[in-house]
């Protein structure tokens, strides 16, 4: 099966590789995208685990209604650990395209990882 290409700024459920030791898929935000692969940060929606300083929150009432609807997220969840991302292959690439992040929140998670998303 061919596997889609991510773009910068899209968000996936992969079904590989998974956070931990999670059964279920978590969503990942594509940070860069090369020949050889792409960067990827993980996301959570299980606040209790939300470290203020590390992580960074994507809030419905934080974000503009429509930047909010376009990540294709369906609650409030955050970017784990702006110093822990992962290289996948583009095989990786055949989970559930969710969404992209554009405007202000992709300007606001640009600030968060020190780098822009490209």
């Amino acid at each position: 099966m061919l596997h889609p290409s991510p773009n910068p700024g899209d968000i996936y459920k992969l079904i590989v590789p998974k956070l931990r030791q999670s059964r279920h898929r978590h969503p990942v935000l594509v940070l860069r995208v090369s020949a050889a692969g792409a960067t990827i940060v993980f996301m959570s929606s299980e606040f209790s685990l939300y470290t203020a300083r590390k992580d960074f929150a994507i809030r419905t009432e934080n974000e503009d209604g429509n930047e909010f609807k376009k990540t294709g997220l369906g609650k409030c969840s955050y970017l784990i650990d702006a110093e822990v991302y992962f290289d996948v292959p583009l095989s990786s690439f055949e989970g559930e395209h969710m969404g992209t992040i554009d405007g202000r929140l992709k300007a606001r998670i640009e600030d968060w990882w020190g780098e822009p998303i490209k």
